[in-house]
């Protein structure tokens, strides 16, 4: 029986201040099985309540543009802030252990995004991070877990 191959790795983060250490790992099993990485970042769309909010005040013509002009500029930004800790951290690195790194930005409810952008992908493996709140696992990383989609490794950010 064949051990089974990694070939492309979804690493999904909130790019907190505690996700260095997830970055490392996600790196790390890319280096070792000589992967595509591909990371994603998922941006939660406004609430209804929001919806409503706004709604009254503006014509629907002008939310749906500012929704769209806002989440352009939110994913270049996003992208930017993604590129630079990237680049300090892969500078790290000496060159014969440089690899490449696919950023997604996607506006999505976040667990249903990393299992729809997972089989998109075909991952073969999905790495993230996990606080422990009171003393629970995140439940971002129990949904994607419980999906069963791919394999997940878990890293503790200690938060």
């Amino acid at each position: 029986m064949p051990l089974p191959q990694i070939k492309n790795i979804l690493y999904t983060s909130s790019m907190g201040k505690h996700t260095r250490v997830v970055f490392r790992h996600a790196v790390q099993q890319a280096r070792l099985h000589q992967a595509q990485l591909h990371y994603l970042h998922v941006i939660e769309p406004i609430g209804e309540v929001g919806r409503a909010l706004i709604s009254g005040y503006l014509p629907q013509e002008m939310i749906d543009k500012l929704h769209h002009e806002g989440l352009d500029n939110l994913k270049r930004e996003i992208t930017d802030r993604v590129d630079k800790f990237f680049a300090q951290e892969l500078a790290k690195l000496d060159d014969s252990e440089r690899i490449e790194i696919t950023t997604l930005v996607v506006q999505g409810v976040r667990v249903e995004t990393i299992i729809d952008v997972c089989r998109e992908l075909d991952a073969d493996l999905i790495v993230m991070g996990s606080s422990k709140h009171l003393g629970r696992t995140s439940p971002t990383t129990k949904a994607v877990i419980k999906s069963g989609v791919s394999p997940v490794l878990v890293i503790p950010t200690h938060k």
